[in-house]
């Protein structure tokens, strides 16, 4: 004769379980044993949460990218990440890097279910800084507005506005008597008539 058990096993996570039958044998039968294996997998999100961390950086800093399914499972090492075209930067795994400077959207992929988030892109540090007007001819107490025009390693540029401590005036090795606001402009002195000054800035990021 042939005897059937049957038995029900509810998984509560997934993974590989072992299971082990074991008959204890009779007069006219030996013990025996059986084993098998179940694949439990973690049934596709319908909902998936996607977060930035962090949400705004510098143009070549990085953002670790992380997806979370609606049974707060993680999603994030089967999830397809990408983010808007022409933000440029690169991916590697769910980190990005960053390098163009806006307000870009981040886009996660899991399955048939997709989602988005934005993260913020700022400029690096300057390493170029151009001053507009080059030259320029001012009568005393007149006030002469300056543009600083900065760029960074990825080329997004942007315009300033300085303090009065980051600007410096001088005639030759010495400082000119005009002053600067915190607008990015200059008043020269009547001290300084007919002088050259040399208007220079310090752009700190």
């Amino acid at each position: 004769a042939i005897g059937i058990a049957r038995v029900v096993y509810t998984p509560e996570e997934a993974g590989e379980p072992e299971a082990k039958a074991t008959f204890a044998g009779t007069d006219q039968y030996a013990e025996v044993q059986a084993t098998t294996t179940l694949k439990v997998v973690v049934p596709p999100p319908g909902v998936i949460s996607l977060r930035l961390e962090p949400e705004e950086v510098a143009s070549g800093q990085s953002v670790r990218v992380s997806l979370t399914g609606d049974a707060g499972q993680d999603c994030t090492a089967i999830a397809r990440f990408t983010i808007s075209p022409g933000a440029g930067g690169r991916w590697d795994g769910n980190t990005y890097t960053a390098h163009k400077a806006g307000r870009w959207n981040v886009f996660a992929t899991h399955g048939a279910v997709s989602t988005k988030a934005t993260l913020t892109v700022r400029p690096g540090r300057a390493n170029a800084v151009e001053i507009e007007p080059t030259e320029a001819m001012c009568g005393e107490g007149q006030l002469m507005v300056y543009t600083v025009r900065c760029t960074d390693e990825a080329g997004n540029t942007w315009e300033p506005t300085l303090h009065a401590e980051a600007w410096q005036a001088t005639i030759g090795d010495q400082p000119a008597n005009g002053r600067f606001d915190d607008a990015n402009g200059y008043t020269p002195d009547l001290k300084d008539k007919a002088k050259t000054v040399t208007i220079r800035c310090t752009v700190d990021g």
